[in-house]
Order: structure tokens, then C-alpha cells, then sequence
């Protein structure tokens, strides 16, 4: 059986080089098929950026009323108010520009001229 066959470490996980090992093709795989396995892993990045994304919006618009009564209604300090912005914004801003490296930017006809 190939999955019991597999060397351990004492922890008994696999150590790295056999993980380096997975990842490379085998002799029996072709380019094209790595180039399909690469594109496919790509592919799924970006499935897996917009779902979060979506998430983090529905939280955000569910949440918001929320928002507006506990914080800004009240008479907090005001460090309390610029913390709790950069926590409820920051992670959006930092998705934001994960996903421009991901995520690719269309082009049309009218763009390239």
C-alpha cells in the first residue's frame, strides 16, 4: 500500500524531503499535466480570495448597526474608536491588495491600443 509505505519521523509525520517529493512530478507526468495541476491550484486561490471576501462583507453589513449603536453612539475614548476602526478595516485593506497579487486584472481590445 503506497500510503503505509511512506517514511516517518519520529513524530510520525513525514519528514520534508518527502513532501518536496509530492509536490514534484512524477516520471510518468507530463508538463502539460503540471501545467493543469498549476493552473487548477491557481484557480482555486481565487475561488478561495473571493469567498472571503464575500464572507467578510456579509459580516460587515450584518454587523454594522451593531457598529453604529455600541461605538460611535456612545461616548467613548477616542483611541477606543480609531482601535476598533483599524481592527474592523485593516483586514479588508490587507485582502484587498493580497487579492490585486492574485487575482488578474482584465484587459480589453480598447486597453491595448
Amino acid at each position: 500500500d503506497r500510503l503505509s509505505a511512506q517514511p516517518t519521523d519520529d513524530n510520525g509525520d513525514e519528514d520534508e524531503d518527502d513532501k518536496m517529493r509530492k509536490m514534484m512530478p512524477s516520471k510518468g507526468t507530463t508538463i502539460m499535466d503540471s501545467l493543469v495541476d498549476l493552473l487548477f491550484q491557481y484557480r482555486s486561490t481565487q475561488y478561495a480570495i473571493v469567498a472571503a471576501m464575500t464572507l467578510w462583507a456579509y459580516d460587515y453589513l450584518i454587523t454594522f448597526p451593531a457598529e453604529i449603536k455600541l461605538v460611535w453612539q456612545k461616548r467613548n475614548v477616542f483611541w477606543t474608536k480609531i482601535l476598533f476602526s483599524a481592527n474592523r478595516n485593516l483586514p479588508i485593506v490587507y485582502t484587498y491588495f493580497i487579492a490585486q497579487l492574485i487575482l488578474p486584472v482584465p484587459t480589453t481590445v480598447a486597453s491595448r491600443r
